[in-house]
């Protein structure tokens, strides 16, 4: 029944997340804040909610016993979410935020644990889907070519080339080195440049998550199809 409960509510998640409802809800929030509220914003803040929540519906089904819908605790989420970016100006670039002297986290973003893909086929379908995410209009190519270098080493036994950055217990927050291997593969050098200050870490960690984002939607993608994701 638990099974059961968690897949309802990831697709009843992922259909709201790509709806006009979810982007009306994250502009008006975004504008309520005075912040930037274009394509890429909404789809930054949605996408981050569609990650922290799947995870945590993967952990636990959410508890609609009090009446409280998926789609409620979405929006409040949203809610949630620009106002964290309100009260730390994310609105701004890495590289504004630097030259006024901002110093970041030291430690790395850490990511949440993204749903198993056990079959090829599951595997097949969300690589479809990952491509078609190329045709989107403010699609990044390297974030989808970031995301299926995740799908092959999570899949296939590969080895990443010597030179590839990999990460060390010193690096803080989640090791994740498919991740780094990535965004190396995906040309995102910057991420690695040397030395590896507080600032690189910050751009390497908001690159990583704009893979898992992109990632996560591939999967809501085929969440339908999907008795191979749990």
């Amino acid at each position: 029944m638990t099974d059961g409960r968690r897949q309802a509510q990831i697709e009843e998640l992922a259909q709201w997340a790509s709806s006009a409802d979810a982007r009306a809800a994250a502009t008006a929030d975004l504008r309520r804040y005075g912040l930037a509220h274009g394509h890429d914003q909404v789809a930054d803040v949605l996408g981050d909610v569609l990650v922290k929540i799947w995870g945590r519906i993967l952990e636990e089904p959410l508890d609609e016993r009090d009446g409280t819908s998926v789609i409620a605790y979405a929006r409040r989420s949203v809610a949630n979410s620009v106002t964290d970016l309100a009260r730390g100006r994310h609105d701004l670039s890495l590289e504004d935020l630097m030259d006024s002297g901002y110093t970041p986290n030291p430690d790395e973003f850490d990511l949440v644990d993204d749903p198993l893909i056990d079959t090829g086929e599951t595997v097949s379908h969300v690589r479809m889907a990952l491509h078609g995410e190329l045709s989107g209009r403010y699609v990044q190519s390297w974030y989808v070519a970031a995301a299926l270098v995740v799908v092959a080493l999570s899949q296939d036994d590969l080895a990443v080339a010597a030179d590839i950055p990999c990460p060390s217990a010193t690096h803080g927050g989640a090791v994740r080195p498919e991740y780094w291997a990535a965004l190396a593969y995906a040309g995102q050098d910057r991420c690695f440049a040397d030395p590896d200050t507080s600032a690189v870490r910050e751009r390497r960690s908001q690159a990583m998550r704009r893979v898992q984002q992109t990632l996560a939607r591939a999967l809501a993608a085929t969440a339908g199809d999907s008795e191979g994701v749990r």
